[in-house]
């Protein structure tokens, strides 16, 4: 088995066919047919697979460990469910996502009526640090402040800003485990025999460090990493013609 071959086996292990089920196939087949062809033929579909492989496993991975934070988010507040573990099981981690962002706003609704609820909320918000847009917060204030006189619209809009709020402590939840997920693997990948200036072990010591004093700071710079990612699975522009002179 080529080394490509095994990636793309690993790619399996790791959900590839539930996460990505025709991308999957497609660099199987390219795989597969660059064996059976000689000279450039061969080296263009390899080399073509091989760049599909890249982009494939660069989205599963970001997919996975955003799917592994919300299983992790949602078992911490107790809504996590055995089919969001069997989704994840199967590769289907948008979807995982997805689910436990549902479980987490039902969890919250069951907590009492739209003004109570959205008051819990902004505590807990203030609480973690996160910054909400100002008028978010003016709206916020004014809800709680007059929560008594409040009318049947009035409490609408209370829940749709507890349900805005209520997302938005979700994603920053997940980002704070998808960062202790991201350290913990980065230290686990560490030889064991490594010298000093081993570039795997620098990298999660100052991994290890950032957390301890800045854990924001480094939710910041992963999800900074995640854009430069998600680049690599544009696909190519397309090549310009040469004018002929």
């Amino acid at each position: 088995m080529t080394p490509l071959f095994e990636r793309l086996e690993e790619l399996r292990r790791m959900g590839a066919l539930g996460f990505d089920r025709p991308g999957f196939r497609f660099i199987e087949t390219l795989l597969q047919r660059s064996t059976e062809l000689d000279g450039a033929a061969g080296e263009r579909l390899e080399m073509r697979a091989r760049q599909r492989l890249s982009a494939l496993e660069s989205a599963l991975r970001s997919a996975r460990a955003e799917a592994e934070a919300a299983l992790a988010t949602a078992r911490a507040a107790g809504c996590a469910t055995t089919e969001l573990g069997a989704l994840y099981a199967k590769g289907d981690f948008r979807e995982v996502v997805q689910g436990a962002r549902r479980a987490l706003l039902a969890l919250d609704r069951l907590e009492g009526g739209g003004v109570d609820r959205l008051r819990r909320l902004h505590r807990r918000a203030m609480a973690q640090g996160l910054t909400l847009p100002a008028a978010t917060v003016a709206d916020i204030e004014r809800l709680v402040r007059d929560g008594a006189t409040l009318d049947a619209d009035t409490e609408v809009l209370a829940r749709a800003i507890g349900d805005e709020l209520a997302r938005a402590l979700f994603r920053d939840a997940a980002a704070q485990a998808r960062a202790v997920l991201v350290v913990a693997r980065a230290a686990d990948r560490v030889p064991d025999d490594v010298g000093p200036y081993n570039p795997q072990a620098l990298s999660a010591q100052t991994l290890s460090l950032i957390e301890s004093l800045a854990p924001g700071y480094l939710r910041t710079c992963l999800a900074g990493l995640e854009d430069l990612a998600s680049l690599r699975r544009l696909p190519e522009p397309p090549k310009r013609p040469r004018r002929r002179r």
